[in-house]
């Protein structure tokens, strides 16, 4: 009898896939983010006062009032490209597997940090050993970069001792 839970055809892919096997994966992740706040607040008061005299009568007012209207809105857009290799860590269960991998890229005194994890299906995986960065379930791609181009987007120390003062 055929168990039709793990019936392969003859002409199927049946790789083994073993603990520290290395796998390409294809990165191509884009993503936006925006976020958005509008403030409006009006306030006001008045005081009048009023009083009279015999021949005629005296009025003094006073009117204070005030609006505040602010808005602000951050966007942020990001694409990674690149191809990573990436080893086995764990055999999961019949076609699942836990990878990792890192790689190092130092461009004009520019480093860049790329590391990948997650878990892919044996079938999602190419016969050319690649794999789509989209088809890693779990997937956490982290790209960390140090150098002066980082560091640009960094605030000033004075900015940041105004802005804790709430002078900015």
């Amino acid at each position: 009898m055929i168990d039709p839970d793990s019936y392969q055809s003859i002409t199927a892919d049946q790789r083994s896939f073993t603990i520290g096997q290395p796998i390409v994966v294809l990165v191509y992740e884009s993503t936006t983010a925006e976020s958005s706040v509008g403030l409006g607040l009006k306030h006001g008061s008045s005081i009048e006062l009023t009083g009279e005299s015999l021949d005629n009568e005296k009025s003094v007012g006073l009117n204070v009032s005030g609006k505040d209207e602010g808005s602000g809105k951050t966007t942020r857009k990001g694409v990674a490209a690149t191809k990573l290799s990436v080893l086995i860590t764990d055999v999961l269960s019949s076609d699942m597997l836990a990878i990792k991998g890192e790689q190092m890229l130092v461009i004009n005194g520019e480093s860049q940090l790329i590391t990948i994890t997650g878990i892919v299906r044996k079938q999602d995986i190419s016969k050319e050993n690649t794999i789509v960065s989209s088809r890693i379930a779990g997937a956490e791609v982290v790209i960390r970069g140090d150098g002066s181009v980082s560091d640009t987007g960094e605030p000033g120390v004075v900015y940041s001792v105004l802005k804790w003062l709430r002078l900015i």
